[in-house]
């Protein structure tokens, strides 16, 4: 009887250091099977976070069409031309730097007055895309320059400087998921420096003042989803 006793004591013991020692096992078992799962989870879910959210890149090209006001530059008609530009982009935001030119017909001449430089265009993407379409307000900041004709009345006027600061709305019409179809109307208020050629009031300012609208419609590479 004393052996099954002490048989009976060292069986409980065993048991109750096995009912303490399994649990934990189990539980660092399962932890062990968990993270890992876990980890893989949280990856996945954030997965798409991170694709909308990284930098995008495109670039375009586009025909201008100029409509000028006042005598920021003198005697010349309308203007057509292009622009091109680069821009990066993150969620609605985008910044772009470009090069614009367009040409402008003269009175009496057959050359044209061109008028170029580079410019600066922030764009926010509007919380209103729907099917194809993403609409877009901008910001154009622009460093010109009028170059007069090369020959003919008033090809011996100089080159004047100035600048064109506006806003505008746009639209992107998706091809494919990175190629869009891109079109826009601006306003820009013009100060360019006054010049020979370049007829304002007596005893005004040395700054020659007026505005332009313009419609770009072009082509757009890049941009994977921008603003969508």
């Amino acid at each position: 009887m004393r052996f099954v006793f002490r048989l009976s004591s060292r069986l409980s013991a065993r048991s109750r250091a096995a009912l303490v020692v399994l649990p934990s096992l189990a539980v660092l078992a399962a932890t062990l099977v968990t993270s890992p799962l876990e980890a893989q989870r949280r990856r996945t879910y954030s997965a798409p976070q991170h694709r909308r959210e990284r930098p995008m890149f495109a670039v375009e090209g586009a025909g201008l069409f100029t409509s000028l006001r006042g005598n920021a530059l003198g005697n010349i008609g309308d203007g057509s031309g292009f622009d091109a530009m680069a821009s990066i982009g993150s969620g609605v935001f985008s910044l772009g730097g470009g090069y614009q030119r367009s040409y402008h017909s003269r009175p009496l001449n057959n050359d044209d007055v061109v008028v170029h430089g580079g410019f600066i265009e922030p764009r926010l993407a509007l919380p209103i895309a729907t099917g194809n379409f993403t609409p877009y307000a901008l910001l154009r900041a622009s460093r010109l320059t009028r170059r007069p004709p090369g020959n003919g009345p008033g090809s011996e006027e100089p080159s004047v400087k100035g600048t064109a600061l506006g806003l505008g709305a746009g639209t992107l019409f998706w091809l494919t998921e990175n190629v869009q179809i891109n079109t826009a109307i601006m306003w820009q208020d013009l100060r360019f420096d006054r010049a020979e050629g370049i007829t304002v009031p007596v005893g005004t300012a040395s700054r020659a003042t007026g505005s332009q609208w313009g419609l770009r419609a072009g082509l757009l590479i890049g941009f994977d989803n921008w603003g969508r």
